[in-house]
């Protein structure tokens, strides 16, 4: 499964590591908001500013507005950097294909405004039985609240339990959840902007400089694909218990309640899908909709994942940096997105104490460099199921640093004593997944070759001859147990990113 994991490792960040306030949830390249992105920067317009598209030429329809006027005062995300060259005049990338004129705009510190919401989409101002206000604060004017702006909320913000609420934003521990109150107004939700103003929570993508989720969304089936010749006016989703179509096809122009956003690789590409609500694992790809959700879903995977708040290096089981002719198998960037399987301690011999790690997978595909271990300081969690546990204590991780002795490695002799029972289950293999099978025993043949060397060696730690074991195992299960994954071949989400 090499290749899968290298798939996982790729498109894992092509899904992530995007802007948090301007949506690219309707981006045409089908990319998707994820968590905040710490690298992002913001910009003030100090004049109104339209929308130009790749080619300079304005746009005549941005976020699903024709009003493509940003006024001064309003406040847009970018990547960061200094303005690039467009079209031949100068211009600052907001996503999803927009530009604006560096004229127009100057960076500013990104600090979030307390008590603030921000407003994605132009929006009206209503009073509490959700009709729009004639006059609001005394003017006309202010009942109408333009895209990129922000306005004072009245509620106080507070701690839910996760999913209990549609609209969310994400603690600093990026898991827990909390909700600014909001009122449900002929079945629109609204956030109260005081003086018997309310605004719709569908209009608003941050609240205090957080990104606002939804936990479901309705989006509405198209026909797009036209290589779906037997089910005419149906559209197709995937299921995550096999490779082909999902059971159910939907209508064109069936709506559909989504809950959770993922990856999945099909061929040669990661595509975007949605999970349908009330399922676990039916999936409606991004394209066979008419327009994205607004505000972003919860990102599905089936493993946590973390993601770098700075840049970092990876270290052994022996708490040692790892070495590599090549850095980039072992150096991490601020903002990079990877899986993590479990949280231990490590005896760093260089610091003389045992810190707390993420185990995750290597660059490398050979049991050089196999795993990868990365300090929990370093990450924060993104993603999946959350690691709460350690596998091990700071005691314990200390004493495991000690040379292994002749019994410390009994469980690991045991293990490759058992090769030829092992490589004998290829003998009478036959199912249809023989190059999984072969590929999975090249894998466990590189490890239980390095294996060999930990146990045979008299300088390996009781820690080395630990991760040498529960290594060699998982190397035997997944060639021992293809078999009975044959008839329900459930592909893990993590290798179809």
């Amino acid at each position: 499964m090499k290749i899968n994991k290298k798939i996982a490792a790729s498109s894992i960040a092509a899904l992530m590591a995007i802007s948090p306030v301007i949506s690219l949830a309707q981006n045409p390249t089908r990319t998707v908001q994820a968590a905040a992105d710490s690298n992002q920067k913001t910009l003030l317009l100090k004049h109104n500013s339209y929308v130009y598209g790749s080619n300079g030429k304005r746009l005549s329809k941005y976020q699903g507005s024709k009003k493509l006027v940003f006024t001064k005062g309003a406040t847009l995300n970018y990547p960061g950097g200094t303005s690039v060259t467009n079209a031949g005049g100068k211009y600052y990338f907001i996503g999803r294909n927009g530009y604006i004129k560096a004229a127009n705009a100057t960076p500013i510190d990104n600090q979030a405004q307390t008590g603030t919401l921000h407003l994605n989409y132009n929006t009206y101002v209503y009073d509490k039985n959700g009709k729009r206000l004639k006059s609001y604060k005394g003017s006309k004017k202010n009942t109408f609240l333009r895209w990129g702006h922000t306005v004072k909320y009245t509620a106080t913000p507070e701690a839910i339990t996760n999913d209990s609420k549609q609209y969310y934003y994400l603690n600093d521990d990026n898991y827990s959840q909390n909700c600014l109150p909001y009122q449900t107004i002929n079945g629109s939700q609204y956030y109260s902007i005081g003086n018997g103003g309310y605004i719709k929570a569908a209009n608003v993508d941050q609240i205090d400089g957080k990104t606002v989720y939804t936990n479901e969304a309705t989006v509405t089936t198209k026909a797009l694909r036209n290589y779906i010749k037997s089910h005419k006016n149906e559209v197709p989703t995937r299921s995550a218990s096999d490779y082909g179509e999902g059971s159910p096809y939907l209508k064109v122009g069936q709506k559909v309640k989504v809950d959770r956003v993922t990856s999945m690789y099909m061929g040669n590409s990661a595509d975007i899908y949605y999970r349908i609500k009330g399922t676990t694992d039916e999936f409606l790809d991004s394209r066979d909709i008419t327009s994205q959700p607004r505000q972003p879903l919860t990102i599905y995977t089936k493993d946590s994942y973390v993601t770098f708040v700075n840049d970092a290096k990876a270290y052994s089981i022996n708490g040692e940096l790892q070495t590599s002719k090549n850095a980039s198998q072992t150096n991490y960037r601020n903002g990079e997105n990877v899986p993590a399987y479990k949280e231990l301690y490590i005896w760093v011999p260089s610091e003389n104490k045992a810190e707390l790690f993420y185990e995750i997978s290597s660059r490398t595909f050979g049991y050089v460099n196999y795993v990868n271990y990365v300090k929990a300081s370093d990450v924060k969690y993104l993603s999946g199921p959350r690691i709460t546990k350690p596998e091990n204590t700071p005691e314990e991780a200390k004493a495991d640093a000690k040379i292994a002795s002749s019994t410390d490695k009994q469980a690991l002799q045991k293990l490759i004593d058992q090769e030829s029972a092992v490589k004998a289950s290829g003998d009478t293999y036959t199912g249809t997944n023989k190059e999984i099978y072969l590929d999975n025993l090249s894998t466990y043949n590189d490890i239980l070759r390095t294996a060999k060397s930990v146990n045979s060696s008299n300088k390996s730690t009781v820690a080395e001859v630990k991760e040498a074991s529960w290594i060699l195992t998982k190397a035997q299960q997944n060639v021992i147990n293809l078999e009975k994954r044959d008839n329900t071949m459930a592909p893990d989400l993590n290798y179809l990113f």
